[in-house]
């Protein structure tokens, strides 16, 4: 039994549409704010930038 490409080539792109259309479909049922951080609670790492030229002021961790 041989197989057509061109039947191949298009069934293909159906059933790739199909298997993310079910992937899409299932996300949406989820909750976005459930999703766990392993930063939480966390300190923050320390960091120093430097100013922006024509800025007198950069930014490091304790800023935030």
């Amino acid at each position: 039994m041989t197989i057509n490409i061109s039947r191949l080539a298009y069934y293909l792109p159906l059933v790739l549409l199909g298997i993310l259309a079910v992937y899409f479909a299932a996300g949406l049922g989820r909750n976005p704010a459930t999703l766990e951080s392993v930063l939480i609670n966390q300190k923050v790492p320390e960091f120093n930038l430097a100013p922006i030229e024509g800025s007198s002021k950069g930014l490091s961790n304790a800023d935030l």
